[in-house]
């Protein structure tokens, strides 16, 4: 399928690209997962509604299973800190306020090493446009630096002058809080499957009914190669095609024709995907039109009579 992509080229990039590159050491560090790549077929069935249903349902599962997991990670923290009893109030408030100091210094050597240090602090100093802005930005990054190791001075301190119980109780609030950062995380990833498969199911149930439509009247399925004919000699392969004519996206639809098969707004708006869908039940519909006045008069001599 051809796809068109657009280029971005928005503030200092290599700041952001270095910035990017340390996101799975900002992960480590607070202790939030990290998306690994996986060796499977991740191919999304945008022809097969059986296996989108299925894949559907699991993502479905997946975010309950999510938000059961924050429910009772939040639960279990809160469960602790009440078995502490009155008698070891003292103790929960030195750990509590332990976690609290370590958060703050990690949460501020994040912020430091993207606002600044190794590549990225010379990008951004470099990339000041006058002498007072690089001033003004020299002394964020030595305020970043000195908040950090503040936090972190006041963090050894406080454990220094800790008992043990109070370390103890710390380590197993982190534990804690960390069980509920990635039920957080793992929530939002989620939700993102779940739109995803939504979205697959959506148009793997239009094919559907374009298989159901071509077995009727015996129409044969074009090949991509075939499609890709009809794109290129339509729009030139371009899925946001809008030239003021009245006919818009890869197959040229007309927007009576694209909300006729089922689509909304403009079909130049719509995903490569959809439109690949739309156009395949238009084909299954009504056939090619070629030599007929029909869908694609001209453009349809590359798909099956």
């Amino acid at each position: 399928m051809r796809t068109e992509t657009a280029a971005h080229g928005v503030g200092p990039r290599q700041r952001y690209r270095v910035a990017a590159g340390f996101f799975a050491f900002c992960c480590i560090l607070v202790g939030l997962p990290i998306a690994l790549a996986q060796p499977v077929d991740t191919t999304p069935p945008w022809r097969d509604a059986d296996e989108a249903a299925r894949q559907l349902v699991a993502a479905q599962v997946r975010l309950l299973d999510a938000r059961d997991s924050l429910v009772t990670a939040e639960a279990d923290l809160e469960q602790l800190k009440l078995n502490q009893g009155d008698n070891n109030e003292e103790t929960l408030v030195v750990a509590v306020q332990l976690q609290d100091t370590q958060d703050r210094a990690r949460a501020l050597a994040i912020e430091a090493y993207i606002n600044g240090g190794s590549a990225i602090e010379a990008t951004y100093l470099l990339d000041a446009a006058t002498a007072n802005d690089f001033a003004y930005r020299s002394t964020l990054i030595s305020e970043g630096a000195d908040a950090v190791a503040r936090s972190t001075r006041d963090y050894f301190e406080m454990r220094a002058a800790a008992t043990a119980e109070a370390l103890a109780l710390a380590d197993r609030i982190e534990e804690k809080d960390r069980a509920i950062e990635w039920a957080r995380v793992e929530i939002a990833q989620a939700e993102a499957a779940l739109a995803d498969a939504e979205w697959v199911m959506t148009i793997a149930e239009i094919n559907r009914q374009a298989d159901e439509l071509m077995e009727k009247w015996g129409r044969a399925d074009p090949t991509e190669e075939q499609w890709e004919k009809l794109r290129w000699c339509e729009a030139q392969g371009n899925y946001s095609t809008n030239t003021g004519n009245s006919f818009y996206g890869a197959y040229q639809f007309t927007v009576t024709t694209w909300i006729d098969m089922g689509g909304a707004g403009l079909p130049s708006d719509a995903r490569p995907e959809e439109q690949d869908a739309r156009a395949r039940y238009l084909y299954a519909l009504r056939g090619s039109g070629y030599n007929q006045g029909g869908s694609w008069p001209l453009c349809g001599r590359h798909l099956p009579r």
